[in-house]
């Protein structure tokens, strides 16, 4: 295929304001998340910790994109935003959870979110299973993407962030930090 300068010129600009546009989206999404989560949990330290593990699954499912040599493109960049709000419900779920023990056991947060969690999980990574086969590369690329933020976002949910919440919430358990 050849290109003329002019053609070049305006694949450059294309891929600089995608580039531009995806960090602005990522911002404004991890904005919209983190006001959610604290009107939610009306709790600092559970909004942060939720956060802080959905930033921790964006990076994570765009490192491992990369890695496999995916470049970013109009597909890639929509993915990457979708990530944050696909992996918030895990998160938020979590969190809730949280909140309403009693003693910030896990045993008993897991048994309450956990089932949910993993099924909701289920329903999403069976959708990205049944595209893995399609022709199309816009599809095979939001299966795979599909399928690796699924099961990020359970690993994350279910054992880091629980991890995270369980050491801070039982230090500061006698000071309570409320927004």
């Amino acid at each position: 295929m050849l290109q003329t300068s002019c053609d070049v010129t305006a694949l450059y600009d294309l891929l600089e304001r995608l580039l531009n546009g995806t960090t602005i989206s990522v911002l404004i999404s991890l904005l919209v998340s983190t006001l959610v989560i604290a009107f939610t949990t009306f709790h600092l330290i559970l909004s942060v910790a939720a956060i802080f593990s959905i930033a921790i699954i964006v990076v994570l499912t765009l490192a491992i994109v990369l890695w496999c040599g995916w470049t970013i493109n109009v597909v890639e960049a929509t993915i990457i935003v979708l990530t944050i709000g696909l992996s918030f419900d895990y998160s938020l779920h979590v969190a809730v959870g949280f909140k309403l023990s009693k003693n910030y056991d896990y045993r008993n947060v897991s048994s309450t979110v956990g089932v949910p969690v993993l099924l909701a999980a289920l329903s999403s990574f069976l959708a990205g299973l049944a595209l893995i086969g399609a022709n199309t590369q816009a599809f095979f690329e939001i299966s795979v993407f599909l399928m690796l933020m699924t099961s990020l976002s359970v690993v994350v949910a279910l054992f880091l962030l629980p991890s995270i919440l369980t050491v801070l919430l039982r230090r500061s358990s006698l000071k309570v930090i409320r927004i």
